[in-house]
């Protein structure tokens, strides 16, 4: 994402970035975004889906034990 030099500037109708701009450091999110608006065309369309992590955390902080056990073994079996 920080480094998308094998496209063209301005070849892409669409961005899609699902779940991922999260996992970037602080400094780097603004360097994807340049990278994005690089890449789109001029009426391009930028779609930029992320975790509300606040919520996330929220929820599992009220799940009681067999909640938490039933959760954990959804994921690891």
């Amino acid at each position: 994402m920080t480094d998308m030099s094998a496209v063209a500037t301005g070849s892409v109708d669409a961005v899609y970035s699902s779940h991922n701009i999260e996992h970037l450091y602080p400094h780097e999110v603004p360097v994807a975004l340049a990278e994005f608006r690089r890449v789109l065309r001029g009426d391009g369309l930028l779609v930029i889906a992320c975790p509300d992590l606040q919520s996330v955390c929220a929820l599992v902080a009220e799940m009681d034990d067999a909640e938490l056990r039933k959760l954990a073994r959804k994921f690891f079996p």
